[in-house]
């Protein structure tokens, strides 16, 4: 048996050994803690890249501020940035709200809405008088030249393999062929074509429907534009051709350059040629300019566009531009050029000026006097106005309007002001207070508005803000002096809309009227014969064609007369349509089912007698009703395409 002593010594040895595991327990907690809270220093506060790319290398260049932008469009900003931060931003999100809705008599406007209220002569109605556009067809008095598209030799394209070339697939180069017919009724005739082929390492295959030509005043030389791709620098070009036609049965090149970029439009005046392009620089390799950089020339002599001469949005938010080209129309020689980054493909030209927009969005933060807290965002469309004259381009100034623009026509320039439909909607919406109904259906509606801006100071002096039933959108648009027309229309399992008549003449008193909701909607409106207004689209849905007309009488826009054509697909390219207004008649392109239920494919011809639409005759083409174009001289009928070239005596 242990003595006292011995069990005391036991007791104050094995108390000793607990002191110190606990000793050692709490440093290593403790420099656990240190450890870990170390690590969640660096991890919160050092700091790293976010993206990015170094373009330490490009500060000198002229081009710095272009390349800043795309490479931040493209690969990200390189700004740095640590946890932390990211996680202060996370937690003061304003999509982490609660999303309510505000009280039943809470109805906010739209955010900025104004107040309420010899030889022959080619004659357009794209437009604008005076300007004329590139089509697949020009003519004379007695000559029709046609830019059409045949299949050339095969390409192969082969597969490489440990067993040498396998053959993976065959296909036929592409090829335009302009074409020249007389124009002498039932006795028209080709008189000759000249096959226009890709230059070697380049490509027309892929880009058939956006080749236009253009005619000169004697009909002596014909430019064509055609989208052409080089193999090797995977670049895509505009290819401008010229040809000497003054002889139709021997037509020969006499020059050829190239546009950077995607063929959008183009438009003769006087002695210029206007050609505007898309231009996309996608992650490009800033060592490569032609990568980020629009430019005109011939091949292995190209002239980018200067520095000072690219336009960058403060709200860039897509990397591709909108190219202008500015050149002598007899020549093709370079005058001027322009690239807006970021901006849209819609571009209408009036007779002086282009106007461009870039669509974009605004938030609306929460007014502090606001106990609803509400926070919105809507879109803007950002315009810009260029003039261009015979040698130059120069920008004029910018406006701001609220909402989309749908296309070209809804914008138009006349005595000094521009005049603007768009479509509004909000959305992106949170509150602080609960309320039972959805705000995204409520305040989510699409609103069409009608804004006309003084072009010396780009102020706006009138808007009609929500004439339309909320919901519809604006569909298409026609500018005809000082009145103006818009089809609005909403989708549901039907179509359905409304067509209005603006009286413009007084812009401190606008007025308008319109047709009531019917069925369908129109995808183009223009005047027509009988002061009628002639509306070309959509029945009840969408594979019924509707062509109707329109007159306005006492207070209200009426419908005369209607065709429809139910189970009919049809072209939606204005410029397919043929609109003869002073014989009453109407032409495109459609394919439609029989009564067999069968199809059949050709021109639809309708002729307007004061009371009815009524089909006259339908002559069968086998090409794309895109690509059909006719028109009448000395009482025939002339419809022509890459295929065909029918005469038909009315």
């Amino acid at each position: 048996m242990r003595t006292y002593e011995e069990r005391i010594g036991a007791i104050d040895r094995a108390v000793a050994k607990k002191k110190k595991a606990r000793l050692r327990r709490g440093i290593a907690i403790t420099a656990s803690v240190a450890v870990i809270a170390a690590a969640c220093n660096l991890w919160l506060f050092v700091p790293y890249s976010t993206g990015g790319i170094d373009l330490s290398d490009y500060r000198d260049s002229p081009y710095y501020a272009v390349i800043e932008q795309l490479s931040t469009l493209n690969y990200g900003s390189a700004q740095k940035t640590n946890n932390f931060q990211q996680l202060s931003e996370y937690f003061s999100r304003d999509d982490l709200d609660i999303n309510f809705d505000p009280p039943e008599d809470f109805a906010p406007s739209a955010p900025d809405s104004g107040e309420s209220g010899g030889s022959y002569t080619e004659v357009t109605n794209n437009q604008t008088e005076g300007v004329i556009e590139g089509d697949l067809f020009k003519r004379t008095e007695d000559t029709l030249f046609y830019l059409g598209w045949s299949e050339g030799a095969y390409t192969v394209w082969w597969d490489e393999s440990e067993n040498g070339k396998d053959i993976i697939s065959t296909e036929k180069e592409s090829e335009c062929v302009l074409r020249a017919y007389s124009v002498a009724g039932e006795e028209s005739a080709r008189l000759g074509e000249y096959t226009i082929r890709p230059e070697e390492g380049m490509t027309f295959r892929g880009y058939n429907g956006d080749r236009e030509m253009f005619l000169s005043e004697d009909g002596s030389r014909v430019t064509v534009l055609v989208p052409s791709y080089d193999l090797e620098s995977r670049t895509l070009y505009t290819m401008l051709a010229m040809y000497d036609v003054s002889d139709p049965a021997n037509m020969t090149e006499t020059a050829r350059i190239y546009l950077s970029g995607n063929y959008l439009t183009a438009r003769t005046k006087k002695d210029t040629l206007l050609v505007i392009n898309n231009f996309s620089a996608y992650r490009p390799d800033f060592d490569r300019p032609e990568s980020y950089l629009p430019a005109a020339g011939t091949r292995g002599d190209m002239q980018y566009v200067a520095a000072d001469d690219i336009i960058l949005p403060e709200h860039a938010n897509q990397s591709r531009y909108t190219v202008l080209y500015l050149l002598e129309k007899d020549t093709l020689a370079f005058l001027d050029s322009a690239a807006f980054l970021s901006y849209s493909n819609e571009a209408y030209v009036s007779a002086d000026n282009i106007f461009l927009t870039h669509e974009d969005t605004r938030r609306h933060e929460a007014d502090p006097d606001d106990i609803y807290r509400l926070k919105y965002t809507y879109a803007v469309t950002e315009i810009a106005c260029v003039q261009y004259s015979d040698d130059e381009l120069a920008l004029r100034g910018n406006l701001e309007v609220n909402g989309i623009v749908n296309d070209r026509f809804s914008m138009d320039e006349y005595e000094g002001v521009l005049r603007v439909f768009t479509t509004t909607r909000l959305y992106s919406l949170s509150y602080l207070i609960n309320h039972p109904y959805d705000p995204f259906e409520t305040f989510g509606e699409a609103r069409c508005n009608l804004y006309c801006y003084d072009l010396k100071n780009f102020e706006e002096i009138a808007s009609v803000v929500d004439f339309a039933p909320v919901g519809e959108s604006v569909r298409s648009a026609r500018f005809d002096g000082t009145h103006a027309y818009v089809c609005t229309a909403i989708a549901l399992n039907s179509l359905l809309d409304p067509v209005f008549d603006f009286d413009l003449s007084d812009y401190n008193d606008i007025t308008w009227r319109d047709t009531g909701t019917i069925s369908g909607f129109s995808l183009s409106l223009i005047r027509f014969t009988d002061d009628t207004l002639l509306g070309i689209g959509y029945g009840e849905w969408r594979e019924h064609l509707k062509i109707e007309l329109y007159r306005s009488e006492g207070e209200r826009v009426i419908s005369v007369a209607a065709y429809e054509s139910e189970f009919t697909e049809f072209s939606e390219e204005f410029k397919a349509y043929f609109i003869d207004a002073e014989n009453a008649l109407i032409g495109l392109g459609i394919v439609r089912q029989t009564e067999s239920g069968t199809s059949e494919q050709g021109f639809l011809l309708l002729r307007f007698d004061g009371y009815d639409l009524t089909e006259c005759a339908f002559l069968p083409c086998e090409d794309s009703y895109d690509d059909l174009r006719a028109f009448v001289d000395a009482g025939t009928l002339y419809v022509v395409s890459s295929s065909d070239f029918i005469t038909l005596p009315l």
